[in-house]
């Protein structure tokens, strides 16, 4: 539900300047509502929980396939955007680990875990990273004309 009705609105909004903080900050809250998931013990908390994250992960696809386009050079941009998708082949991997865990452990200390992975990785590893993407092309008609200019000269 929270995916959906994220989507439409990103779509309606037109154009994001700070692709790159969005970004983050969506895959930290991906990390904390995962976290909150796992503590949560009232149905209706869980289910606006898992609404919430379900606007964090599409606000965080977006902005990562957007960042892929616009800050890959043209020649490159097939193969940028080929190891992006591969990566989606890993979540069962992911998926199986916090499984596996949740036997050994609980649901709730591996979703715990899992969220508490997701938000240092996202502070540690993206974070530094904002500027750069937040500084990229961020007009899709710069890239448009680059391509054309590219495909006219071969």
């Amino acid at each position: 539900m929270g995916a959906i009705l994220c989507g439409l609105l990103i779509a309606a909004s037109g154009q994001m300047r700070v692709k790159g903080s969005t970004a983050v900050l969506a895959c930290v809250l991906c990390g904390l509502f995962l976290v909150g998931y796992g503590l949560s013990r009232w149905f209706l908390l869980s289910v606006a929980i898992a609404v919430g994250s379900g606007v964090a992960f599409m606000i965080y696809d977006v902005m990562i396939f957007t960042l892929a386009q616009v800050t890959v050079p043209f020649a490159r941009r097939d193969q940028s955007m080929g190891l992006l998708t591969q990566t989606f082949g890993l979540n069962p991997i992911g998926s199986t680990l916090t499984g596996a865990l949740a036997q050994f452990a609980s649901l709730p200390a591996a979703l715990f875990l899992s969220g508490g992975i997701v938000v240092v990785y996202s502070l540690v590893v993206l974070a530094p990273k904002c500027q750069f993407w937040d500084r990229s092309r961020s007009s899709p008609n710069v890239t448009v004309k680059s391509e054309s200019r590219m495909h006219a000269r071969r």
